[in-house]
C-alpha cells in the first residue's frame, strides 16, 4: 500500500514548490502519518486536523529598483522609469 492521503497532499504541495497550510481529514490520523507530518515540521491540532507554521516573511531588500510605499502615500510613473509625476 502506498502513502496515506495525508502525506501523499503534503508531498504533493512540496514536490510542486508550494507551501501547505494545514489540512483535515475525515476520519482519524493514524500514528505513521501524524508522526510524518510532525517530521515535515507539522502541528497536529486535534485527532483529525493538523496545521504548518506561517513561513517567515522576509521583507525585499530597499535597492536601486525598489518601490518605497508609505502610509497614505503612492508612486506613480511618468513612463520614463523614473519616480515622479
Amino acid at each position: 500500500m502506498g502513502v496515506h492521503a495525508e502525506l501523499a497532499g503534503v508531498y504533493t504541495l512540496l514536490d510542486n514548490g508550494l507551501t501547505p497550510a494545514g489540512g483535515a481529514a475525515s476520519r482519524t490520523i493514524c500514528p505513521d502519518c501524524r508522526a510524518g507530518l510532525v517530521d515535515l515540521g507539522a502541528i497536529i491540532t486535534s485527532e483529525t486536523t493538523y496545521m504548518f507554521p506561517a513561513p517567515k516573511i522576509l521583507s525585499p531588500p530597499v535597492g536601486q529598483n525598489a518601490i518605497p510605499m508609505g502610509i497614505g502615500g503612492s508612486v506613480t510613473s511618468n513612463g520614463s522609469g523614473k519616480k515622479g509625476g
